[in-house]
């Protein structure tokens, strides 16, 4: 068989692969919180994947991308809008339970959870398979504590990022905990990244804890995204 052949069916194989990935990947990268070096990844590989193509063909695949581009560009765009508009409700026991089973995976774990000004819960969990979503929690628990639950069931009741992440919300910033560990008997290692985009603070009126901390005339009107 000849060797020119068996190589373009091949790179023919991957074009397809990579017309059928493409969507998802938008979503995967761009569903919040959104993370900047996931989306300059996906941008250089779409690039170098679209300019090869220029060079070797076929055109069709030119063709097929540059359509698939965009649109995985718009699926994404009105999943974001739904996804703010239409966040799927859940019960906090539900969720809790889906955090902490995440976390007594049986090696490396990296868990994100952090509380949007929509409203919603994001949930970040990248074992046994990636996962990252945004939910409404039912009834009326203040979405501070349940993050804060989360973090002394995983990390322990003394855990010092949670006096950390009030205190960000006392001066007006939200912040994304992340809790991560290299390997399954590993200690947890707790990080408050900030996301610029999500930074602004939902008030929590109900909460003895958390309403003073995030009352809008502490800090004055929101910050604009």
């Amino acid at each position: 068989m000849n060797v020119g052949a068996v190589v373009g069916a091949v790179l023919v194989g991957a074009d397809v692969v990579a017309l059928v990935v493409l969507p998802r990947a938008f979503r995967a990268v761009f569903s919040p919180p959104v993370r900047l070096a996931g989306v300059g990844v996906l941008v250089v590989v779409a690039g170098l994947w679209l300019w090869q193509a220029l060079v070797r063909g076929p055109d069709w695949f030119v063709v097929a991308f540059c359509v698939d581009l965009g649109v995985s560009a718009v699926y994404t765009v009105l999943a974001l809008l739904v996804g703010r508009l239409r966040a799927p409700v859940v019960e906090p026991l539900r969720l809790s339970h889906f955090v902490q089973e995440a976390a007594r995976f049986d090696g490396p774990q990296s868990i994100g959870l952090m509380v949007g000004h929509t409203g919603a819960v994001f949930v970040v969990v990248t074992r046994p398979r990636f996962r990252q979503f945004s939910a409404t929690l039912g009834g009326s628990v203040c979405l501070f504590c349940f993050v804060e639950d989360q973090v002394r069931r995983i990390v322990g009741e003394d855990a010092p990022a949670v006096a950390e992440y009030r205190f960000h919300l006392g001066e007006g910033d939200n912040r994304h905990v992340i809790l991560k560990r290299e390997s399954s008997d590993g200690p947890w290692r707790v990080r408050l990244a900030d996301r610029k985009a999500y930074r602004r603070v939902l008030p929590a009126p109900t909460c003895p804890v958390h309403g003073p901390l995030t009352a809008l005339d502490r800090h004055g009107p929101p910050a604009v995204p």
